[in-house]
C-alpha cells in the first residue's frame, strides 16, 4: 500500500518536468548540443566554474547524458561510441568523481546536497 501512495497524491501536486527546468538553468553545449550537455572536457571545464564557495545559497543543475554519450578515453578525447556497458557506466562514475573533486577543491562539497537522477530526463519522455 505504501508503495502506491505517492503515485496517488502525484496528481494533486503541480507537475515539475524537464521542459519546466531547461527554462530556468543554462546550458554548455558542444557539438551542436544545444539543449543538453556532454561528457566532454570543455562542458566539464564550464561547468565546474560555476563551482565557488560563499555563505549565499545556490543551485546548479548538471545534466549529463552518461551512458548515452561518455565513450571517451584517459585524454578527453571522444572515441565511436560502445556498446559496451561496462565501458560506459565505467565512464559515467568517471565524470561523477570529476565533478566531487572540483566540488572538494572550491571547498562546497560537505554542504553541498547531491541528487543524482537516473536515465531519461529528457522532456519528451516525462510522464504524469
Amino acid at each position: 500500500m505504501f508503495k502506491s501512495v505517492p503515485l496517488f497524491f502525484k496528481k494533486n501536486f503541480i507537475s515539475l518536468n524537464t521542459g519546466k527546468i531547461n527554462s530556468y538553468v543554462n546550458y554548455y553545449s558542444v557539438d551542436g548540443y544545444e539543449q543538453f550537455s556532454t561528457d566532454t572536457k570543455n562542458n566539464f571545464d564550464l561547468a565546474s566554474q560555476e563551482f565557488s564557495y560563499n555563505k549565499s545559497k545556490k543551485f546548479t543543475f548538471i545534466h549529463v547524458n552518461g551512458c548515452h554519450e561518455a565513450d571517451y578515453n584517459d585524454d578527453w578525447e571522444r572515441t565511436p561510441s560502445s556498446t559496451d556497458r561496462t565501458l560506459s557506466a565505467k565512464n559515467s562514475f568517471k565524470i561523477l568523481d570529476k565533478y566531487f573533486s572540483e566540488m572538494k577543491k572550491a571547498g562546497i562539497y560537505k554542504n553541498a546536497t547531491i541528487i543524482i537522477t537516473g536515465d531519461h530526463s529528457a522532456p519528451h519522455n516525462d510522464k504524469n
